[in-house]
């Protein structure tokens, strides 16, 4: 007779399920089972690179075991956007999203089996996710160093059930413009140098808006001042030192001194926030290799992202005479854009929507 071997350990617990599996095989079993299987199987890899172990798969929810939590919730990040990336290429609306919930705390091993408190809260803690996010314990977050970049929502004492005492729980994401940290011990391509975003797209959204600026700007023609004594004012004078003047008042010397603001994400996924970020990073970059053209860093106009702004003040603020701003809504394979360049000067904003 085999002896049911038992032994406990302290982890962290990561447990995630497809949101609305049932609704999704109805549709067609065959197709359904099969990419929760894909899914699945790409996520177990993704949990191993990370140093972790896919313990269990039941049908539409995975259970895995990590020694530390950041490789925990970079696994989770990882895949969550490389499965949100794969669903946009599905011709169908088969397309399995996960809920993805991580606790910790002291488990029980019989066999290949896990069970214990850590589980169960892993599970109810997904169960707190909106579909494609990542919902952790609040002592789990404060496990994970600060320099690694993630980004947390703190969703406050939550009520679970099976625990006496309330939970602290946190949504967590990846700081954007950055890179998911790659495993400690990865030894072929890094991670960290694949974008969680798809820089082809970004590559397309970049270039239409170079375009469309470019257009604008050749029918605004800012640099043909309509008065000469502005004009002659405008223009620093050589000899003259600049370095008491305020960095916003340099850039307002250049005619053309432009901000992009952090476009906003209209669609209902919130993971759409790192293209859409990704865009505005790109398109700053691109933009400021234009000859004569100067435009405000990233790390500045960033600081106006969610916040409600009267255009005149930021460029009033940072310096300059236009400023682009606008938003973008991506469903499947279709975007749609909408930006906005203002001459802060003269309230001229002509719209242009892709």
């Amino acid at each position: 007779m085999t002896e049911n071997r038992l032994s406990s350990k302290f982890v962290f617990i990561l447990h995630a399920d497809i949101v609305g599996s049932t609704a999704l095989v109805q549709k067609n079993e065959k197709v359904a089972h099969e990419r929760f299987q894909s899914a699945f199987t790409k996520f177990s890899k993704t949990i191993s690179d990370y140093g972790g172990k896919a313990i269990e798969i039941r049908g539409d929810a995975l259970l895995a075991e990590f020694v530390k939590a950041s490789d925990a919730v970079s696994a989770a990040l990882w895949f969550q956007s490389s499965n949100t990336r794969h669903n946009l290429e599905l011709d169908d609306d088969i397309q399995p999203e996960l809920r993805i919930g991580i606790g910790m705390g002291e488990v029980i091993v019989a066999d290949n089996t896990v069970t214990g408190a850590g589980v169960v809260l892993a599970q109810r803690l997904e169960q707190l996710a909106k579909p494609g996010n990542i919902v952790i314990q609040g002592a789990v977050q404060e496990t994970i160093p600060n320099r690694l970049p993630f980004e947390f929502s703190d969703l406050g004492e939550q009520k679970i059930k099976g625990f006496n005492t309330p939970i602290k729980a946190y949504e967590v994401y990846l700081t954007p413009g950055e890179y998911c940290p790659a495993p400690e011990d990865y030894k072929n391509e890094p991670l960290a140098q694949k974008p969680l975003i798809d820089r082809r797209f970004i590559s397309v959204v970049s270039i239409l808006f170079l375009l469309i600026i470019s257009a604008i700007l050749v029918t605004l023609q800012p640099w043909r001042s309509t008065d000469n004594s502005d004009s002659k004012t405008s223009v620093p004078n050589p000899s003259t030192s600049t370095e008491n003047i305020p960095v916003a008042e340099l850039n307002r010397q250049s005619d053309l001194s432009l901000a992009v603001l952090p476009f906003q994400n209209l669609s209902n996924n919130a993971d759409q926030d790192y293209f859409v970020d990704g865009v505005t990073n790109d398109l700053i970059t691109d933009l400021s290799q234009l000859s004569g053209l100067l435009v405000i860093a990233s790390n500045s106009v960033f600081t106006y992202k969610g916040t409600a702004v009267k255009v005149q003040e930021v460029a009033r603020d940072l310096g300059v005479n236009f400023v682009l701003e606008g938003s973008i809504q991506r469903a499947e394979a279709r975007i749609r854009v909408n930006a906005q360049l203002i001459d802060a000067r003269s309230g001229h904003h002509p719209t242009w929507i892709a």
